[in-house]
């Protein structure tokens, strides 16, 4: 009788150890929906409209990032409402598995690092001549009206600040100095400030890919590539305007940009650390990738 027992047991023993083995590993990819209008990151994601009270789309794409697993698809809409976040594309649940991706669609959507600049944080210098420190230092970038302001570039320890134009800034002693025109105030203006770090952190992933999205106004790089990712594919992604890189390939990762605009960043466009790093753009930049050790 117990013999008889152990043979019915054999096969129900095996389906065991095969869900253990295999119990992480994905069957079918979902789509999850992001909108920072209509959306909140109470809903599932499972759908692009709001349906009850658990039903909808999420109003961040953090909080997608944090849901989706292995090939899962997320969705951004675009209100014309730039969502205020830093993206980490981290790990094996951010990855492909099989023929599947892992894939965010952005639909044109901004992913900002901007932050408004407090009236009272601009401090009156000399006459015209405005200071605003930010709590972190280095890699500045002051923004008005969604772009950039004109920056004339201080030369490296200098001790004492150079003449700054009219309508320019310069970063110097841990500071952005603005120079207003007669009887302007710039704590009457919307000036903002690059606070965020970095806009989209790739981190020991595989088989991503980012269609449509904007990074733009993060105090280092809109795109970070940062440590042993492998294909990789930015698709009509823009980086524009942030404090350090557009683009930052580093530490054996492996990226290519398809139809990408890599322009106006502070000091490089793309930035490209280590011999085991590999960049492919399509069509080529119009400025040759910086290369360092």
């Amino acid at each position: 009788m117990i013999a008889q027992i152990h043979q019915l047991l054999k096969p129900l023993v095996a389906l065991v150890l095969v869900a253990v083995v295999f119990g992480d590993e994905r069957c079918t990819a979902s789509e999850f929906y992001v909108d920072n209008r209509i959306g909140s990151d109470t809903f599932d994601g499972v759908s692009s409209e709001v349906a009850g009270l658990r039903f909808g789309p999420m109003k961040t794409i953090g909080r997608a990032l944090q849901k989706a697993r292995q090939g899962d698809t997320i969705i951004i809409a675009n209100r014309g409402i730039p969502y205020y976040e830093q993206l980490s594309i981290n790990g094996r649940n951010n990855s492909g598995f099989g023929q599947a991706q892992f894939t965010i669609v952005g639909n044109g959507a901004i992913v900002s690092g901007a932050r408004l600049v407090p009236p009272t944080a601009w401090k009156a210098v000399a006459r015209d001549l405005w200071r605003f420190a930010p709590h972190r230092k280095g890699h500045f970038q002051l923004i008005l009206e969604d772009k950039p302001v004109p920056e004339m570039v201080a030369a490296r320890g200098a001790k004492v600040l150079p003449k700054i134009p009219a309508g320019q800034w310069a970063a110097w002693r841990g500071a952005i100095y603005y120079q207003a025109a007669r009887l302007d105030s710039p704590s009457e203006r919307a000036f903002a400030f690059a606070e965020g770090d970095v806009g989209l952190t790739f981190a020991e992933v595989h088989d991503v890919v980012v269609i449509g999205l904007t990074f733009r106004h993060f105090r280092l790089d809109g795109i970070s590539a940062h440590s042993r990712c492998r294909n990789i594919v930015l698709n009509d992604v823009r980086s524009i305007g942030n404090g350090r890189a557009g683009l930052f390939v580093g530490e054996t990762s492996r990226v290519e940009a398809l139809k990408c605009t890599l322009t106006g960043n502070r000091l490089h466009n793309v930035l490209v650390r280590g011999r085991y790093s590999a960049l492919h753009t399509e069509p080529k930049l119009s400025e040759p990738p910086t290369f360092i050790d």
